[in-house]
């Protein structure tokens, strides 16, 4: 008999019988029953298309990104497209890249992926298996993870780890008959990106909630009474009491020269980076902030210290969470509304706070500016 088989990949086959092969590259020995579609009408050639026609048990799907729900993500479109498999009907085989941007701090987010008829003449009635291979940022494989017995029409959901340096997820289908499986397997019917910010600071951003409990928050109140300028001292214990010290290498961001501020912007992404790493490791930052002209620190411009306890992201932007010590209610001190925020084009990081925050109100600023980042060194 003969057999007609249309696969993708890389595949090695024997078979006694009639054996008819359609695929991209291949190296191939013929006896005297088998043969080869060929350009050249030889045993080995380029191949001619693969026919339009398929089986009507096939197994050939696309799978599209749910963008009805958007509590957790929302899907933006570049100008670039996939080419997913020629098995696929013409006018689907080139969608859009669809980029996923998360609205939320949680660390899994559920991603809903619909399952649809990718060629009206792949009749398959019991489904087949989507396989998701997850790659990271460099284009490494992390992984496959298989869903089994999807229908068309059928909805699955994928949990993206954000703990791991997800980037693209590619699909494929494979009938789950073991003999009338209508030919086809491997089928590459879909794909996903993480949107990237292509900024070297807010880039690869992450989401942290704040790594100090708010029932630890160091406030006005906490320590020190009677004395004034002590938000340094608070800012030192508030480390203390999480076993760390400001003693490690300093990153000055910013300075004031005659009452301008001034931005180093590779200072800053060497702080970011830091941050982002620091806060991966449940490390908490003492940071120099500007409120007001002038300052008597010698770095020419810090006039209060915070501290970075978090990261995240808003409908306003990529942003640190910060404790302030300047408020003696510590539910205003640890608020999570307490948010700095990366404006990488002007190569600074600021943010006015929880408005409930008198001090931050009355500053002549009116809002933080980061202007030093201090590492934090563990306390053995």
């Amino acid at each position: 008999m003969s057999i007609i088989r249309i696969t993708e990949g890389e595949h090695t086959t024997e078979i006694e019988g009639g054996w008819t092969v359609f695929t991209d590259e291949f190296e191939a020995y013929a006896g005297q029953n088998s043969h080869f579609t060929a350009a050249s009408g030889t045993l080995i050639g380029n191949p001619e298309t693969a026919p339009a026609e398929v089986s009507d048990n096939a197994y050939i799907p696309v799978v599209i990104i749910d963008e009805s729900v958007d509590t957790f993500y929302t899907v933006e479109t570049s100008k670039s497209t996939w080419t997913l498999s020629k098995l696929i009907e013409e006018s689907l085989q080139k969608p859009l890249v669809n980029l996923l941007k998360f609205k939320t701090t949680d660390k899994i987010i559920p991603i809903n992926f619909d399952v649809k008829k990718g060629n009206p003449n792949a009749n398959d009635s019991d489904g087949g298996n989507i396989t998701a291979i997850s790659f990271n940022s460099k284009g490494e494989n992390l992984g496959k993870i298989i869903f089994e017995n999807l229908k068309y029409g059928d909805r699955f959901v994928f949990k993206w780890d954000r703990t791991k340096d997800l980037a693209q997820i590619d699909f494929y289908a494979d009938d789950n008959d073991d003999f009338f499986d209508g030919g086809v397997e491997n089928v590459f019917c879909g794909a996903v990106k993480l949107y990237k910010e292509n900024c070297q600071i807010c880039g690869d951003w992450l989401s942290i909630l704040p790594i100090i409990p708010k029932s630890q928050h160091i406030n006005w109140n906490s320590a020190y009474p009677g004395e004034g300028d002590k938000c340094y001292k608070l800012g030192v214990l508030q480390l203390k009491n999480f076993k760390f010290s400001p003693l490690g290498k300093q990153y000055q961001i910013a300075k004031e020269i005659n009452h301008i501020q001034t931005f180093y912007p590779e200072e800053l992404k060497k702080a970011v980076d830091y941050m982002k790493k620091a806060l991966q490791e449940s490390t908490p930052i003492l940071c120099g902030v500007d409120d007001s002209p002038g300052t008597p620190n010698r770095d020419t411009i810090t006039d209060h210290f915070i501290i970075i306890v978090g990261m995240g992201e808003d409908s306003k932007g990529k942003f640190f969470y910060f404790y302030d010590n300047a408020s003696g209610d510590s539910d205003i001190g640890a608020s999570l509304e307490n948010k700095l925020y990366c404006k990488c084009k002007e190569n600074k990081i600021e943010g006015e706070g929880d408005i409930r925050n008198g001090y931050i109100q009355n500053t002549p600023n009116k809002k933080y500016t980061l202007a030093r980042v201090i590492e934090s060194i563990k306390i053995k």
